[in-house]
């Protein structure tokens, strides 16, 4: 750089000890020099000017004493003048630089800001301080110039707000500067430290009064009434701007919080966690609150939340306040990240009340509540509240579940797609009921940890019983199609109670295996409109159990039940009670036994049984009475028996127990393919008005 300094102005103090005086000496600079280096001595009037020296050498000679005025080198572009002012008053206990005695910088008015240099060999420079003149003039204070016997002083560059050149290391080094102009500009290289990902481009507003959210508006430590630290950003927020640290030991909860709040307050947009392990430590409330128009999205799996909350991620719109007082949010996305709740945390994600938002690809860790959790939040004593609704829940993956995995409770419109649950206890992997409607779940999987577990696969229950509303909404239109459950205790329960039913939901194309003795594939009790249809059933001890009366239910609970088209093999057999108004038609069994106990006005047709029955002879299909009361009004028709074993049991398609069963009708049903003898229809009831044609019974041995 070119020097370009008309004068020179010192300011020095001098004289004999206790009688010390102040002097002004004022040289002028005849000509462009590099450098300037001045000495002043501790005598009164004595001092040196060198215009033009090449380095520091020729110093030597000069008094270097505790008395000395350091040496000053300077060198400026486009400066006009320069003024240095020094304490150094002459005691030997006082060394630090007189803030009533700052150095001033002049430069041109056009400048932008300025990094001031030192160096005590004119070779190894480091930055003293950086200055953001107004209308070209700044000061500043080097508080460690009095460490060195002489210090060289120069400006490295003139930054303007374009090329941002200026740099600090961290927010705090950011606070400890100030502006006075528009033009300043600074690059932080870190939050706390250099690298550690909070660092970016800071512009100076003058104008600014806005508070200090920690990541994007900085105030100076000296507080001024107006004038902030900008950051220069676009699109999405960086939770580490804030200082989040992401090393799992630190509690980020709000720092995370900043940055989500301070989206909120733009209107939304997108936060952003880095790869790291994230420490959320929550009230009996909730860890992390999101509010409208906010997407939350990490770097995957390798992005964690580490959560000790009450909930690790919600809605802002569920707490109430006389600020906001009605519940819920919308369009808020949350993805590509993992909440570890460590069985510490209770719930992974909560949506009270939101509406039109997705949750994607998240994995939850061992919650102790809820994996999600999709709410109608704020029903009180006789009224509903508002209901989660056209949320989407995809391609999420919850492990150690006790409680529930994914759930719509009161929810309306909700996709629950391609998720995973695991588990060894608890209500189910999958649940709706409060009144929920019109929910899917597509494409699923639960799967039980562990052998004998008393995991459930998908439940849905009837409205809260506990609610009071009289017009409180049933659980309906709930549907669950092409999902798997395996290695499971109960595959599909579907309930409610005797005044409180859940209707109409569809359970269909599902491949469903359980784990031998004790686990039940679909257990439909209390419920109206369940239609189980295309279900693949394997290695449950009861495949099917409608109202079964032998475990403590109603006999008739459910009604209007469809099960048809399913394959079912494996276990001892399935009871199935007071069916009315429903089906049973095209299944196909493989090793499995049916009775039917007092149904009514169903269709029982087409169903092929193979090989039914395990050592001892068997009858397909038996049709009980319960409690005196018979099946009536139902049409068996076109069922058929085969046995293929070298050792046969099967001898019978379908039998009347004792009872009265009348108004039925028995066509067309076949046992050719069974034992020898058997038959297509026996009845050992006592019914009247029963149609009877064209039953087809095994040939003997002999034929």
């Amino acid at each position: 750089m070119s020097l370009e300094i008309k004068e020179l102005l010192i300011i020095h103090y001098a004289g004999t000890e206790g009688a010390k005086g102040t002097r002004r000496n004022c040289f002028p600079i005849p000509e462009p020099a590099p450098y300037l280096r001045v000495a002043v001595s501790r005598w009164l009037g004595v001092g040196v000017v060198e215009p033009r020296p090449e380095s520091p050498d020729s110093c030597e000679n000069l008094e270097m004493n505790k008395w000395f005025y350091q040496a000053v080198c300077l060198s400026l572009a486009s400066a006009s003048s320069l003024s240095l002012a020094r304490a150094q008053d002459g005691s030997t206990t006082s060394v630090t630089v007189a803030p009533s005695t700052p150095m001033a910088v002049t430069v041109a008015p056009t400048a932008g800001a300025v990094v001031i240099e030192a160096s005590t060999n004119l070779v190894d420079w480091s930055d003293v301080t950086m200055l953001f003149p107004d209308s070209g003039s700044g000061l500043f204070i080097d508080t460690q110039s009095t460490n060195y016997p002489f210090r060289f002083y120069r400006m490295r560059t003139i930054v303007s707000a374009a090329n941002n050149l200026v740099t600090v290391n961290s927010a705090t080094d950011l606070r400890a500067l100030s502006a006075v102009s528009g033009n300043a500009d600074v690059t932080v290289r870190g939050y706390s430290t250099a690298g550690d990902g909070g660092g970016g481009q800071f512009y100076w507003d003058p104008a600014s009064t806005d508070i200090d959210d920690g990541g994007v508006t900085i105030v100076p430590s000296s507080n001024p009434p107006s004038g902030r630290w900008k950051r220069n950003c676009q699109g999405e927020v960086n939770v580490k701007w804030f200082g989040a640290v992401g090393d799992g030991r630190a509690n980020d909860s709000s720092r995370i919080q900043a940055a989500l709040d301070y989206v909120d307050r733009q209107g939304g947009g997108k936060v952003f966690l880095p790869k790291g392990f994230y420490l959320v430590i929550g009230d009996t409330t909730n860890g992390l609150r999101i509010g409208s128009n906010t997407l939350v999205e990490g770097a995957g799996s390798s992005t964690v939340i580490l959560s000790k909350a009450f909930v690790a991620i919600s809605n802002k719109g569920w707490m109430w306040s006389s600020s906001d007082p009605s519940p819920g949010n919308n369009n808020i996305t949350i993805q590509n990240l993992a909440i570890n709740c460590a069985k510490q945390g209770v719930d992974g994600i909560g949506f009270f009340g939101v509406t039109d938002s997705t949750i994607h690809n998240v994995r939850i860790l061992d919650p102790q509540g809820y994996g999600i959790w999709l709410v109608r939040w704020g029903d009180v004593w006789g009224s509903e509240g508002k209901p989660t609704q056209r949320v989407t829940v995809s391609d999420c993956h919850v492990t150690g579940v006790v409680d529930v995995g994914i759930e719509c409770s009161g929810a309306v419109s909700c996709s629950v797609v391609g998720n995973t649950v695991t588990g060894t206890k608890g209500i189910a992997g999958y649940y709706a009921w409060n009144g929920a409607t019109d929910c899917t779940f597509t494409g699923n999987v639960a799967e039980g940890e562990g052998t004998n577990n008393f995991f459930n696969g998908y439940e849905v229950q009837s409205s809260d019983s506990n609610n009071s509303n009289s017009a409180k909404t049933q659980t309906r239109r709930i549907s669950f199609v092409g999902n798997v459950a395996r290695n499971v205790s109960i595959g599909f329960r579907i309930g409610g109670d005797t005044t409180n039913k859940p209707t109409d939901i569809l359970i269909q194309g599902n491949s469903l295996v359980g784990f031998g003795k004790d686990s039940k594939g679909v257990l439909i009790h209390d419920a109206l409109r369940v239609s189980v249809l295309g279900n693949r059933i394997s290695d449950f001890d009861n495949a099917v159990m409608l109202n079964p009366a032998n475990y403590g239910y109603g006999y008739s609970g459910a009604a209007y039940v469809s099960i048809d088209n399913n394959v079912i093999s494996g276990g001892s057999g399935s009871n199935l009670y007071g069916n009315v108004g429903g089906s049973f038609n095209g299944n196909k069994f493989y090793g499995h036994q049916i009775w039917l106990f007092a149904w009514k006005d169903c269709l029982v047709n087409n169903n092929v049984f193979v090989n039914p029955g395990l050592g001892q002879e068997a009858i397909a299909l038996s049709v009980i009475d319960y409690n005196g009361i018979g099946s009536t009004g139902n049409s068996f028709s076109g069922n058929t028996c085969i046995d293929d074993r070298d050792n046969k049991y099967a001898i019978g398609t379908l039998a009347f127990g004792e009872g009265n069963h009348d108004h039925n009708i028995i066509t067309r049903n076949s046992a050719r393919g069974a034992k020898a003898g058997a038959t297509a229809f026996a009845n050992f009831g006592s019914g009247t008005n029963n149609i009877v044609a064209g039953n087809i019974d095994a040939p003997l041995a002999a034929e």
